[in-house]
């Protein structure tokens, strides 16, 4: 098992020549994407998401009443390079796992789990999903209202019943076997 958190630009990874001053690049001295090359990115990583990607909650630990869950975005796939444009429009980290069997590839997975990352993300390919949409509103939901709540750390007991939705709308909509779009 082996992490990377390293971010290459996008642009390098698409090919996309890099902007400069005259062309466009922002003030601060970064280069940044045109609209258009930010735009085909989105919709290239939504439909990788789409079909290779999880929308879901994870348990994180338990405290006296309450069950936390972290929102969480991932894909898995051999190709580091695609899992790269990831970590260059969101961030998060890539974490390889050597198969048991040789004849099997490496493969890399791609998370990004704090709040404000997981709730950008599914803000930028939800209007390119088709598939996993439903299980993406369910997420971006729960993350508005973790975002939301005034008191960090204590769970009130609407809260829990909150949350408690969202975990069974997540389960259900990453069950295998179904369809999302069973549930539209």
């Amino acid at each position: 098992q082996r992490r990377y958190e390293g971010r290459r630009p996008v642009e390098t990874v698409l090919g996309i020549a890099p902007r400069t001053q005259e062309h466009g690049a922002s003030h601060d001295g970064k280069d940044t994407m045109s609209f258009q090359a930010k735009r085909e990115a989105i919709s290239y990583l939504a439909g990788f998401l789409d079909g290779e990607g999880c929308f879901t909650l994870n348990k994180g630990y338990t405290r006296g009443e309450n069950v936390y869950f972290r929102p969480i975005v991932q894909a898995t796939n051999s190709n580091m390079a695609v899992l790269e444009l990831f970590i260059g429009m969101w961030g998060g980290q890539i974490t390889s796992f050597q198969p048991k069997n040789r004849l099997h590839k490496i493969r890399h997975n791609w998370k990004v789990a704090t709040i404000k990352s997981v709730r950008n993300s599914i803000v930028d390919v939800l209007p390119f999903l088709v598939v996993k949409s439903s299980a993406a509103r369910n997420l971006l939901t729960y993350c508005e209202f973790l975002l939301s709540r005034k008191h960090k750390s204590n769970y009130t007991a609407q809260d829990r019943e909150i949350i408690a939705y969202h975990r069974t709308v997540s389960k259900d909509l990453n069950r295998r076997g179904r369809s999302s779009l069973e549930l539209f």
